[in-house]
């Protein structure tokens, strides 16, 4: 094989055809190409080092050889709490360079908050990707430019993949979110903004930053007034704020469904949220007297990311497609901690874009499942591996149903998804992996090794 292995995947996903296309000996490629990263991120992250040690693989030489060096998707929050609540930035840096291909060495002295951390690592080129943190703690998973480039090209390929119509600035554009964060969500809508908005500039529900020192501040006040452990003063200011944050969101709802009920005078519109905001947008509209359907021929609605918790009736789907009629609705399958997403065919499966490695496992994260055709249902995991500023490997917290052979829409010959629920969601809602704790075992010792000079030393 001339090219290398993952070089040639990476040509499939950049090419015209991401989703369609039938890659040639593809389990064979992708077992080449995953052999290929697992040596380099080895030399580079030190947990994954370790963890190759520990389990004696030295090389790939099957898929499942990548499933004990797979991280759970709990590893990037594995760090302790104290070091954000107590502004131990330089030991925050320590946790995230075993994890890390590129030795995290950004001077943090005198960050007033973890977003200042954030800002600082970003501007040295660790695009470091929060999570929403709305159990009380983020995820930090560092991203490389690379990893941003990657990301900001694949979210609209694969949106574009799915409603059949090319990459542009031709639409009018709402995105129902912030503009600004270091979240993954946000760069998703900016990078569908650059590539579908008239004059790369679409309209927002909000110019306000996402502030990851006030999510982990509120989501521990949750879980503090969930454990019965909140002081009656707490109950009452979080009842204030969250009576002042519900006014403030009617508002931006308000406003941004006055500039939606605009768009049916100009031309094809692009409308992008989670599907509870879009539900609650066009609901909105409603409220406001604005009538369904009328929207430009060519209008689109891309959706995804759940409810997130926002209260829904059975028929949501319905009604948005209803009220945004004749507009056509897209969704995608993705995580955080992957650069490119599974895209929507018009099967209605979800197709596994050619750079990732999926590996469907048993519900404790042991045992591969996967087959060379048939359906098997089980715990998400996958080796993405494109991504370049971290480890790729990842297992989800998510259950899937998942098929290996030809799709019903004929398209390529990439393994689908067919439903997607969370572990945690579900009856028997345990989402506990074997390996979390092995992993976060190993971040400890470093964390103990580097910090043993004293509680102020960076450990260099």
């Amino acid at each position: 094989m001339s090219q290398s292995a993952k070089y040639q995947l990476l040509d499939v996903l950049n090419g015209q055809d991401p989703y369609g296309t039938t890659v040639e000996d593809r389990e064979a490629v992708q077992l080449a190409a995953a052999a290929e990263v697992v040596a380099m991120r080895g030399d580079q992250v030190r947990t994954l080092r370790r963890r190759m040690q520990e389990e004696g693989i030295g090389r790939i030489r099957s898929l499942a050889d990548i499933v004990p060096l797979l991280f759970s998707h709990t590893t990037y929050k594995s760090y302790p709490e104290s070091f954000v609540r107590d502004g131990r930035w330089r030991h925050l840096n320590i946790w995230m360079s075993a994890l890390s291909t590129v030795p995290v060495e950004v001077d943090v002295d005198d960050c007033a908050d973890v977003d200042e951390w954030l800002a600082r690592q970003h501007a040295a080129d660790h695009r470091v990707i929060a999570s929403s943190g709305t159990s009380g703690k983020c995820s930090f998973l560092d991203a490389s430019p690379v990893d941003d480039e990657i990301f900001a090209r694949a979210l609209p390929r694969a949106s574009a993949w799915t409603l059949g119509v090319p990459v542009g600035q031709n639409y009018q554009s709402v995105f129902i979110g912030p503009r600004i964060g270091t979240g993954r969500f946000v760069r998703a809508y900016r990078a569908a903004e650059e590539a579908f908005a008239v004059s790369g500039k679409g309209t927002w529900l909000s110019q306000d930053p996402v502030l990851v020192a006030e999510i982990n501040r509120l989501g521990q006040l949750r879980q503090r007034i969930a454990d019965g452990v909140a002081a009656p003063s707490e109950v009452r200011a979080a009842q204030a704020e969250a009576q002042r944050k519900q006014a403030e969101a009617e508002e931006q709802y308000r406003v941004l469904a006055d500039v939606v009920g605009g768009l049916k005078n100009g031309g094809p519109a692009y409308i992008q949220g989670g599907w509870g905001r879009i539900y609650r947008l066009a609901a909105t509209c409603r409220q406001l007297g604005i009538p369904p359907g009328d929207f430009p021929a060519g209008s689109v609605v891309v959706g995804g990311g759940g409810l997130k918790g926002t209260p829904v009736p059975p028929d949501y789907e319905a009604q948005i497609a209803d009220f945004f009629a004749p507009a056509r609705l897209a969704n995608s399958y993705g995580m955080a901690e992957c650069n490119a997403p599974w895209a929507q065919c018009p099967a209605g499966r979800f197709h596994c874009p050619p750079t990732t490695v999926p590996l469907i496992l048993d519900k404790s994260g042991t045992e591969l499942l996967n087959e060379q055709q048939g359906t098997v249902v089980g715990r998400y995991a996958c080796l993405d591996l494109t991504v370049d500023g971290r480890w790729g490997g990842i297992i989800s917290g998510d259950r899937v149903t998942a098929h290996f052979g030809a799709c019903p829409c004929g398209l390529g010959n990439a393994p689908q998804i067919s439903s997607v629920d969370r572990y945690i969601d579900l009856p028997e809602g345990d989402d506990k992996l074997s390996c979390a704790g092995t992993v976060e075992s190993y971040l400890g010792g470093f964390l103990a090794l580097a910090t043993q000079s004293g509680p102020d030393s960076d450990g260099a």
